[in-house]
């Protein structure tokens, strides 16, 4: 979980002394679409936002293909918006 992310420490001690040492964990979390996109009918030429957001740890990149290829030139904004 996310939440199990952060600093721990491992403490020992004896009569002769105490010795700690910090770990950082950080909890990956898969991929999660947020929002979808939905079909749209467009007028040819006509410019259009199509939009897709998700989540994840880290956080995931989002890539826009078109019958399996990526959009070359398009405009992404604000991490998942594509304007063709």
């Amino acid at each position: 979980m996310a939440a199990d992310s952060g600093v721990y420490t491992c403490q020992v001690t004896n009569p002769g002394g105490r010795l700690y040492r910090e770990v950082e964990v950080v909890v990956e979390v898969p991929p999660c679409l947020t929002l979808l996109p939905r079909t749209a009918e467009v007028t040819q030429g006509e410019r259009f936002v199509v939009k897709c957001e998700a989540v994840g740890v880290p956080v995931p990149s989002i890539n826009w293909l078109l019958n399996a290829v990526e959009v070359i030139g398009a405009q992404v904004v604000d991490e998942g918006e594509v304007i063709p």
